[in-house]
């Protein structure tokens, strides 16, 4: 009897002290311009900080809220169809923004692939004939280097 009850109280020590002792699911590094990064997933605690010229650098899960931010820079632009609705051709004027060379892409009101063309050499205002296209309401699409613009548009 005794026995069985030290075999049973040695394995409770053992799994109490075998919790602490677990180990990282994976780990990795990488060198960049004279810095060197070592991180490890499933840590149980942080191990240490370092911390120079204004620079922290802390392990574990628990990490210092970010400090500073990058902002973006954010252009206001607009763009206006007129005439909106439109029998055969609709005009595009864009301000606040010269979008270059512009994918324009058009869906029918279900969000399936109607028609794609290329705009090229346009100066502000954009034309274009869509005399073709069936009555009814479309989304147009306008896709370049610093623009992505969706509005609705409704061919009478």
């Amino acid at each position: 009897m005794i026995r069985y009850i030290l075999v049973l109280l040695v394995f409770n020590f053992a799994n109490s002290q075998l919790h602490h002792s677990t180990l990282s699911t994976q780990s990795n590094s990488f060198d960049s311009n004279k810095v060197k990064v070592l991180y490890t997933v499933g840590q149980i605690s942080p191990i240490g900080n370092y911390i120079k010229n204004g620079t922290n650098v802390v392990q574990g899960f628990q990490q210092p809220l970010l400090k500073f931010t990058i902002k973006k820079e954010v252009i206001e632009y607009s763009v206006l169809a007129y005439p909106n609705p439109f029998s055969s051709s609709i005009s595009f004027e864009f301000k606040n923004i010269l979008p270059g060379d512009l994918q324009v892409i058009i869906y029918d009101p279900n969000g399936r692939f109607v028609r794609a063309m290329v705009a090229t050499n346009f100066d502000k205002i954009l034309s274009l004939n869509l005399s073709d296209l069936s009555m009814s309401e479309y989304i147009i699409r306008f896709v370049g280097e610093n623009i992505d613009y969706s509005t609705k548009i409704i061919k009478q």
